[in-house]
């Protein structure tokens, strides 16, 4: 499959080896460049991008936040278009079909960015709470940028959404989401010793 999408593939890691190589070889034929920013990985998820002609960058979260470190990546990118995606995410073709005629054949000037819909799924088995489906901004014009420390956002009221098949499948292990409420609580826990 040709590189069609005026679109730069932007993710941010930091030691995640065992998911990267796959995301980066099915989604890197959808886009002309792949940005990878790393945030202080140990492993081999460095070697692996630059392996897939991935472009790396550093961003040290604890100083900068997550919304900056993303925004590092999207400041590396020379595309009209990002997509960001996080290694334990799955784009569907429905979803990477729609980003390609979004912006190679319909691309309105009416629009900064598209909502997706994103289905979580911990040990491969949907969720079954109001968590389980998601609209999440993951196509958005190269000039945006993300505000937050931990729970990064980007804002526009130019926005449209994507049809509902056009899936983002999120994976996670219940060890891993046990080990991002840690890190949430963890962090809820220091910022409001810090306030008081």
């Amino acid at each position: 499959m040709a590189r069609r999408a005026n679109v730069a593939l932007c993710i941010m890691v930091k030691n995640e080896e065992a998911l990267l190589g796959p995301l980066l070889e099915y989604v890197g034929p959808w886009v002309k460049e792949v940005i990878v920013t790393d945030t202080g990985s140990t492993d081999a998820t460095i070697r692996i991008a630059r392996q897939y002609g991935a472009a790396v960058v550093h961003a040290d979260v604890e100083e900068a936040g997550f919304g900056e470190a993303r925004n590092k990546g999207i400041i590396a990118a020379t595309q009209p278009w990002i997509l960001i995606i996080d290694a334990d995410e799955w784009p569907t073709i429905e979803m990477l079909s729609f980003i390609e005629w979004f912006t190679r054949d319909y691309c309105s000037d009416d629009f900064d960015a598209v909502y997706f819909t994103r289905e979580n799924r911990i040990d491969g088995q949907p969720l079954n709470d109001d968590r389980a489906r998601e609209l999440t901004f993951r196509l958005m014009r190269g000039y945006m940028r993300y505000e937050g420390w931990l729970s990064e956002q980007t804002f526009t009221d130019r926005s449209c959404e994507a049809p509902k098949n056009c899936l983002l499948l999120h994976y996670k292990t219940s060890e891993r989401q046990a080990r991002q409420d840690a890190f949430y609580r963890d962090y809820a826990e220091r910022h409001v010793l810090e306030l008081a």
